[in-house]
């Protein structure tokens, strides 16, 4: 039968999964903003919708652009420019980000292309979407720090090596924490 594979991409459409499906909501939405209406996917008999599609609505409803410091991270993929900036690009699992660096920054990152996984920290606005998603509208980097590429028990390990908090039990660190979170 048809039915499970065409709900499972249904699915992935709406979560986003599946790139293909979720280009083609996309473009079912854009289409639908052109013919300014919009509309939804729901299932004979079903109580809820499967897919929203916002289109001329979410032209009105759309939220105001946030600035504010901030930082970004993943491995650096590109680095490049052709005026007075430079931009830096990152991808962090599926997801990429594009960064306005100044020349200076761009030539400490440079050697660190397809290395270790970077911080850049700077100012980004950032716009919610729809689905309540926070999305990038742009960044600018002034600084970056090298992250460890040591999984959490590596890195609870080199912890408890350098001393960890200096707490002989979990107890001990509870109760320190508490006093820190206090002052």
């Amino acid at each position: 039968m048809a039915v499970p594979k065409v709900r499972a991409r249904l699915d992935a459409a709406r979560d986003g999964s599946l790139d293909d499906a979720r280009r083609a909501v996309d473009r079912l939405d854009e289409m639908l903003s052109e013919d300014n209406t919009g509309g939804s996917l729901v299932a004979d008999g079903e109580p809820g919708i499967i897919i929203r599609f916002p289109g001329a609505n979410a032209r009105i409803a759309q939220l105001p652009i946030v600035a504010e410091p901030g930082s970004l991270q993943g491995e650096l993929i590109r680095i490049g420019g052709r005026d007075e900036t430079a931009h830096a690009t990152l991808r962090d699992g599926t997801r990429i980000y594009t960064c306005v660096v100044s020349h200076d920054l761009a030539r400490s990152l440079g050697k660190h292309l397809f290395g270790a996984p970077l911080r850049l920290s700077g100012r980004g606005r950032w716009r919610r979407n729809q689905d309540g998603v926070w999305d990038l509208v742009d960044f600018r980097a002034d600084a970056f720090d090298v992250l460890d590429k040591g999984n959490l028990t590596e890195v609870a390990q080199k912890l408890q090596a350098a001393g960890g908090f200096g707490q002989g039990d979990a107890a001990d660190a509870w109760d320190r924490l508490r006093e820190l979170r206090a002052e």
